[in-house]
């Protein structure tokens, strides 16, 4: 059964994502830094009959994230709520979309990634780069998401991205979720990357972008790094998910590893109308 779970659950739930920290860090960093009161956080949860998880979703504005590790969820459930909500985004394990898709998901763009991490300290440190490359480096500041949410609308892979991307980098930027980096050339914001859903162990590593004319000049991945030497000096594990092998020839040699990999569905704007 699907029924909507509030704080009273909130042990029950990190006890069920704990064994698998990287694929949850979404859900542990909800739950950490945004508890269950925002009006943009639902989470959902398939319970038993002695009040067990067997599955959870949850909703952020209109992102949602599923994991379960039952082999009997309640799939049909889970489908029902989600083709009557207004959807930009379903992500999770590959199989679980994958799954969710074949029990009547109406989703209507499909992207399998890698799904990588970086356990240990990379190899490479920032620190060698020369100091022209490193000056370049801006940290962005919640005035600067305008000039973001444009440089992301220029980048054709990014044009079917959530149209709530600029209100949840500033909403991360806010709570300390989220932090980024950009670079510039002649003052224009031309690569850029950022963390989300971080939490006390983890974050993930996303919207790493760079503008058409400025690319293979290594902008995107300093970005990156600098990223990646903060957060492994906090001691946190990193996260991220890509389809071109090309940048996963990049983010490997920084030290990143793939253990498995992950789905995400895209929906056009209200998903009730996609059924007709």
């Amino acid at each position: 059964m699907i029924k909507i779970l509030n704080q009273d659950y909130e042990k029950k739930i990190l006890d069920y994502v704990t064994d698998e920290k990287e694929y949850n860090l979404f859900i542990i960093s909800n739950i950490e830094n945004q508890g269950f009161e925002e009006e943009y956080l639902t989470y959902y949860g398939d319970i038993d009959e002695e009040d067990n998880i067997k599955g959870i979703m949850v909703k952020f504005f209109n992102i949602y994230t599923i994991y379960t590790k039952s082999e009997c969820w309640d799939i049909e459930g889970f489908v029902d709520v989600l083709n009557n909500s207004e959807l930009g985004m379903i992500t999770g394990k590959e199989r679980f979309i994958q799954e969710l898709s074949k029990a009547g998901l109406q989703i209507q763009e499909y992207e399998g990634h890698y799904f990588a991490t970086m356990r240990k300290k990379k190899t490479q440190e920032l620190n060698g780069k020369i100091n022209s490359e490193l000056d370049k480096l801006e940290k962005i500041t919640c005035d600067m998401i305008e000039e973001v949410v444009q440089l992301r609308e220029s980048i054709p892979e990014f044009m079917q991205g959530s149209g709530n991307f600029g209100k949840i980098l500033r909403k991360g930027i806010s709570n300390r979720t989220a932090r980024a980096y950009c670079i510039r050339e002649n003052g224009k914001m031309v690569a850029f990357a950022q963390t989300s859903a971080e939490n006390s162990q983890s974050a993930m590593i996303t919207s790493v972008m760079t503008h058409l004319d400025y690319r293979k000049k290594g902008y995107a991945s300093l970005c990156v790094e600098k990223l990646c030497d903060e957060l492994i000096q906090e001691d946190r594990r990193l996260c991220l998910y890509y389809v071109n092998q090309n940048a996963g020839k990049i983010y490997r040699k920084i030290g990143f590893k793939e253990i498995g990999k992950w789905g995400i569905g895209r929906f056009r704007g209200n998903n009730k109308f996609s059924k007709e």
